[in-house]
This record gives C-alpha cells, structure tokens and sequence, in this order.
C-alpha cells in the first residue's frame, strides 16, 4: 500500500475486491464510479487513500484512464 499510496506502484483490477473491501467501500466507490461512502460511519480526517481518491476523480476523464 506504501507503494501505491507513493505513487510507484499500481493496483492490478484483480485486486480492486479486496482493497475496496479493507478501505470499507465498494469497487464502484473505490474505482470513483459513485460516491465515496464509508462503511461503519467512522468519523474523523479520510485515509490518505480516499484523498487520493478524490484527487483523481476531480481530473479529466483521459487523466484518471491513465491512472488507473
């Protein structure tokens, strides 16, 4: 996760699944298809994750493409 949250690796879509299900939101939500929503309700400043997140979803749609 350090990697990818450092920017030198990339998530493969086989594991979408199972980082959706550790961050607690759907692939969609994970992917920025829908809204992100968290499971549990937990309070607080977002994971560097969902930031990131949010980040590349404010972007065109070429630029998110080559990201993900």
């Amino acid at each position: 996760m350090a990697h990818y949250e450092g920017g030198t690796a990339r998530i493969a879509v086989a594991t979408l699944p199972t980082v959706s299900r550790v961050l607690g939101i759907s692939v969609e939500e994970l992917i920025g298809t829908s809204q992100i929503k968290r499971v549990g309700g937990k309070r607080g400043p977002q994971p560097k994750i969902a930031q990131q997140l949010e980040r590349i979803q404010a972007l065109p749609a070429a630029k998110q493409r080559a990201i993900v």
